[in-house]
């Protein structure tokens, strides 16, 4: 059991390590973790999503989310287009200063991100991948077991 534990203080620390490159990049642009993190998202996707979908996916409470489309759509980054359905059911999109922003402020993380990832053998991506989604899904119903004790 002491070996896990030093392993899971390994992938907490290194975890850590990783958020605070992101978190260091967001703040050299001047954007919170989360105005950086939807900007990434929008630009890395291929459709328009809603803020309810970019708070699922980045794992972020909503009102989060709302504070820091608001913010990006205040400063012409991000418009937001009504679908059919509830009122609040709109899509985000970048504007064309949004787009021309992530060129400036995303595109090098993703590049960073694409040529890192390029330096490991196909392989060797796909069993770190495995593994990873493999430990996701363990802890996963570990914590679910817990949130569920007396309830």
């Amino acid at each position: 059991m002491r070996k896990v534990r030093e392993h899971c203080r390994q992938y907490n620390c290194i975890y850590y390590k990783y958020s605070e490159l992101y978190h260091d990049l967001a703040a050299k642009y001047g954007f919170s973790d989360t105005q950086y993190w939807l900007l990434y998202t929008l630009y890395t996707g291929d459709e328009p999503v809603t803020q309810n979908e970019l708070a699922i996916a980045l794992c972020t409470p909503k009102q989060t989310v709302h504070s820091a489309i608001t913010r990006l759509v205040k400063n012409g980054y991000l418009t937001l287009t009504q679908r059919p359905g509830p009122r609040n059911n709109k899509a985000v999109a970048l504007t064309q200063a949004g787009e021309a922003l992530c060129n400036r402020c995303v595109k090098p993380l993703v590049e960073a991100e694409e040529h890192a990832m390029a330096k490991i053998s196909l392989e060797e991506r796909e069993l770190f991948l495995a593994v990873y989604e493999k430990r996701f899904n363990f802890f996963q119903k570990e914590i679910t077991a817990i949130l569920e004790e007396n309830k």
